[in-house]
């Protein structure tokens, strides 16, 4: 396993590049009240009042208090060389949140580093393009500058209801990192569009877990990274529970690596689809999920739909497998992304999320998910890398013919089709034995990691335009 970098400094944004998510934003409820505004054509020095917004999303985000929402005008706001550092913190009983202002079609441009703690971003286009990595991956003769990843790193955070994508190829690679400069306890991550990433093989995951306990990512629909897993549970986070994701089109689905300190992670009712492979990461296959190190117990892989992964169900060794199938999943139309269970399904029951677009009462396509056969199910014995090397080909779903591209819903919008809460026995039971397990493993985590986090913490943000090893 290769340490991740760093990533930093500058170049020129690419006319029209925006337009790869065109139509995909989500629209800002109505009933949104806005505390304070920004606009491309404000000022940092204005109030941040309707008639005299702000200007930047860093400028908007330090003028909030606890409870309060800031609200994003129509417009670009930044540039591949620009950094939205968000340092505002809220509290359990006034979570800070940016969206878009009602009726508004905001895009952020960049790197965006989440710091505070208790804030949400929510119903934002997020084109992550940026240069701001630039050092040359150890071992690899990937492409520099590429762009950072989209970090959270505070805790009790949301990012919810986004369009998150990397829109300059050239400049593609992780999509969100949990916990990469801090520990990022009870983040939560649902209900976006994650798509169009990565080109470093096996080191561009789109959800890259690294530290942080009890996180939760589901109903999201990610696609479009043959070069890295969907999620990336690694090098210490504990007791997430990774549910009810739709990922289409990634090297393999999901890794969970480390030590034993890497232990509790429950991943379960997601669809993973078209599996390219990562080949210098010992998959040659896509594989639903994959393992590798001495991880620790309680990490379970139950009930997921993985198919035309030609790799089968898992490679695995140290993570519990259980009730997984091999089954078409019978997805509306999964070549214009509409992820959308048909009647029938087999993952019908499961209540993934709708993509806003409404649950579908009839059949409206063939609803052809991939190309090729239903896998076996059987488990691999062998190893697999955890973030190394590899190399992956692009997705082959088939096209429905049902409704047309998908609209993003807005943001507030409860979830439909199910409660979200753990289906079965074993899994309550399951999370019973964990709380039991979590303070303890908490404090031991916070005093092994403070020192560090607070010193690579510090350097980084003095170093801006270095790049040093995550881990």
């Amino acid at each position: 396993m290769s340490p991740f970098s760093k990533p930093l400094a500058a170049a020129a944004l690419i006319a029209g590049a925006l337009a790869a998510a065109a139509g995909l934003a989500p629209a800002a409820q109505a009933s949104t009240t806005c505390s304070l505004y920004a606009s491309p054509s404000g000022s940092d020095s204005n109030s941040g009042q309707l008639s005299a917004p702000l200007q930047s999303v860093a400028a908007l985000d330090a003028a909030l208090s606890p409870g309060q929402t800031g609200c994003l005008e129509s417009g670009t706001y930044g540039s591949i060389s620009t950094v939205a550092r968000l340092t505002a913190s809220g509290t359990a009983s006034g979570q800070i949140t940016i969206t878009a202002a009602p009726g508004q079609s905001p895009t952020i441009v960049g790197l965006v580093e989440l710091e505070g703690s208790y804030t949400t971003l929510s119903g934002l286009t997020i084109d992550g393009s940026n240069d701001l990595y630039d050092a040359e991956r150890s071992g690899t003769t990937c492409p520099y500058p590429v762009s950072n990843g989209l970090e959270i790193d505070g805790q009790h955070d949301i990012f919810q209801y986004n369009d998150f994508y990397q829109s300059v190829p050239s400049l593609r690679g992780n999509g969100i990192g949990i916990g990469w400069n801090g520990q990022a306890d009870d983040t939560i991550v649902r209900y976006n569009r994650i798509h169009d990433l990565g080109q470093c093989d096996a080191y561009d995951q789109m959800i890259y877990l690294a530290r942080g306990n009890d996180v939760q990512i589901y109903d999201n629909w990610m696609w479009d990274d043959p070069h890295g897993w969907g999620v990336q549970i690694y090098p210490a986070a504990a007791d997430a529970h990774v549910y009810d994701n739709v990922i289409d089109g990634a090297g393999s689905g999901v890794v969970i690596a480390g030590d034993s300190t890497v232990q509790g992670n429950v991943v379960d009712h997601n669809v993973v689809i078209n599996s390219t492979g990562l080949v210098d990461a010992g998959l040659a296959q896509g594989v639903g999920i994959s393992s590798s190190g001495p991880i620790g117990p309680g990490n379970v892989f139950d009930s997921n739909d993985v198919f035309d992964d030609p790799g089968g169900v898992a490679n695995a060794p140290g993570v519990q497998l259980s009730d997984n199938i091999t089954s078409d999943p019978q997805l509306n139309d999964p070549a214009a992304h509409d992820y959308r269970p048909l009647p029938g399904s087999p993952v019908a029951s499961w209540g993934l999320w709708d993509g806003g677009l409404g649950a579908i009462t009839a059949p409206s396509g063939s609803g052809s998910t991939g190309s090729g056969s239903t896998g076996s199910g059987t488990t691999g014995s062998g190893t697999s890398g955890s973030g190394t090397t590899g190399s992956g080909g692009t997705g082959s779903g088939s096209t429905g013919s049902g409704s047309t591209g998908p609209q993003a819903p807005a943001p507030g919008r409860p979830p439909t089709g199910g409660d979200h809460r753990h289906r079965t026995l074993a899994f309550a039971t399951a999370v019973r034995r964990r709380r039991l397990m979590r303070l303890e493993r908490r404090r031991r985590a916070r005093r092994r990691n403070a020192g560090v986090h607070r010193f690579a913490h510090r350097a980084e943000r003095a170093h801006r335009r270095r790049a040093h090893a995550r881990f």
